[in-house]
């Protein structure tokens, strides 16, 4: 996992890859789910959200409330308090 980023555009020794999100109701059902990073792959799995509004809430949400490296980890329902997932 990689605690940080480099520190400049020249640093980047690998290419950062967007990747759609896996699984099925994650592709009917887009805007119930959460972007997830792979730090190890450098990869970021993207649902194909219904408006970029949405999408900006959702990568917020997760930067900030995300605690754990390479979404090893699945929000409790106390932690979901909050979170509207229509």
């Amino acid at each position: 996992a990689r605690a940080q980023l480099p520190p400049d555009d020249k640093s980047f020794t690998q290419k950062f890859k967007v990747q759609p999100a896996v699984g099925d109701d994650a592709k009917k059902h887009p805007d119930k789910h959460l972007p997830k990073a792979h730090t190890c792959f450098f990869s970021l799995n993207l649902p194909s959200y219904s408006s970029q509004a949405i999408m900006e809430d959702r990568m917020r949400y997760a930067m900030y409330n995300c605690v754990e490296m390479d979404a090893d980890f699945r929000l409790s329902e106390i932690e979901m308090t909050g979170w509207d997932l229509m």
